[in-house]
């Protein structure tokens, strides 16, 4: 696993980011005591390829929300990075917690006997605003595609004859001070 920050992203000032290998691992981040929003890009895990089949996965869904952290009562974002679904298994949802708000979005679909898996849309609520981006459902050859221009996070499988496994999500977290 691994988490990063700085960076400059106008209007927005610093960036942190976190990735991980495992389905539900809980960052807590603790931000600067000046910062008045949160804009948080989130993706959720790829669908893992059918169990004993060739039916692909479902691409995981990209959510875009700001969250108002003015409230003095909030100084840290809960954040938990959905992996791609292994074989047989739905990609991980992948969420942002600050107070009472929240965000998530829905790991693909696992391909099963009945087809390719589909994208699965999270919830949020909240937030001040919202972009939903959902990933599309897996195909004959390929995985579902994500919804996130962050083409390396949250496709489903196969995304290579010999790869049943979707791809992890990420969390990307831009404040503003």
């Amino acid at each position: 696993s691994s988490a990063y920050g700085g960076g400059s992203s106008a209007p927005y000032q610093n960036t942190y980011a976190s990735l991980d290998g495992s389905n539900y691992v809980t960052y807590t981040w603790t931000f600067p005591a000046d910062v008045r929003r949160i804009k948080a890009t989130i993706v959720g895990g790829g669908g893992g390829k059918q169990s004993g089949g060739s039916n692909s996965g479902g691409g995981g869904q990209m959510i875009i929300t700001t969250f108002n952290v003015e409230d003095s009562s909030i100084n840290s974002v809960s954040v938990i990075v959905g992996a791609g679904g292994a074989q047989g298994q739905n990609g991980g949802v992948s969420s942002v917690k600050a107070g009472n708000a929240y965000a998530e979005a829905g790991g693909g679909e696992k391909g099963d006997a009945d087809g390719h898996g589909v994208p699965v849309n999270g919830n949020t609520n909240g937030v001040l605003t919202t972009i939903n981006c959902p990933g599309s459902a897996g195909a004959a050859s390929t995985g579902g595609a994500t919804g996130s221009y962050l083409k390396k996070y949250g496709t489903g499988a196969p995304l290579e004859a010999n790869d049943t496994n979707g791809d992890d999500g990420i969390v990307i977290l831009e404040w503003l001070q």
